[in-house]
């Protein structure tokens, strides 16, 4: 796992590089600043908030995630132009996850993580039309305006290196997230084998794996891959002052900052 690869790289320099060493240390700040001083994921894995706050949380967490394909689109772009063809590529393979495409180019609904997110909505009980309507908390509007603020700059390397923030945050982040959905919807995301008929046993399965797949692939893909990727593909730029400092440095404190408004701004919401 890329967490496990940056804690090794405090200590080891003679299995990986020390530029990409940076950015992994650099990946593990950002993992800390985001997910390890937010009340809220605490009191989600714990199974502390009801299922009411439990929704909100996520009805504000999908407002948030609106704008990543768009940053991904305009990482590409500018990496493109820049002629950084392997970060281009990176961050392709990046969004044609996010959207089911497969290496040969083929799309796959099922397999587009909007199709997954709207499953593990519709398992919570939230319509179409509520996230839709949803209406921004401050730190979600703060969150949002930042990346686009990030989009507008053009930076290739600070957008980047954000994609990279995120992707390493985000496994330790759903992973909390998990651990609450599991203990406030046991009905909806575990497997109650004793309850159920033993030939409804595959086809409950099947939905229960269904409805948990946006979270669960995120905790398992994001490390192994994009994670991964992106910081090979960032750590031919921490040699270079400006691109560090201007590109990786800045942008991911930029992140930082913004998930942890937009998490703070959820905490006073929810009353934590």
């Amino acid at each position: 796992m890329a967490l496990e690869r940056a804690k090794t790289a405090e200590t080891s320099t003679e299995e990986i590089s020390q530029e990409l060493s940076i950015v992994y240390q650099l990946g593990g700040h950002a993992a800390k600043e985001i997910v390890g001083k937010t009340k809220v994921l605490e009191a989600i894995a714990n199974g502390s908030v009801t299922k009411e706050q439990f929704r909100e949380f996520a009805l504000q967490r999908n407002l948030a995630a609106q704008s990543f394909e768009e940053l991904l689109t305009a990482g590409i772009a500018t990496a493109t132009k820049a002629n950084d063809k392997k970060l281009a590529a990176v961050l392709q393979a990046n969004l044609n996850d996010e959207m089911g495409i497969d290496a040969h180019g083929q799309k796959h609904p099922d397999q587009a993580h909007e199709t997954w997110r709207k499953d593990f909505y519709t398992a919570l009980g939230i319509t179409e039309d509520e996230l839709k309507t949803a209406e921004p908390l401050k730190g979600t509007k703060d969150y949002c305006e930042a990346i686009k603020a990030l989009i507008e700059e053009r930076n290739y390397v600070k957008i980047a290196a954000v994609i990279f923030a995120l992707e390493f945050s985000i496994p330790m982040e759903f992973r909390k997230i998990a651990e609450g959905r599991d203990k406030i919807f046991p009905e909806i995301f575990t497997i109650q084998e004793n309850e159920i008929p033993a030939e409804m046993i595959e086809k409950v399965r099947a939905k229960v794996m269904g409805v948990r797949q946006y979270l669960d692939d995120h905790i398992q893909h994001d490390t192994k891959s994009h994670a991964t990727d992106l910081a090979a593909a960032l750590s031919q730029y921490v040699s270079t002052r400006t691109s560090f400092k201007e590109g990786i440095y800045n942008g991911i404190n930029a992140v930082i900052d913004a998930k942890q408004k937009f998490y703070k701004s959820l905490e006073q919401a929810l009353g934590l």
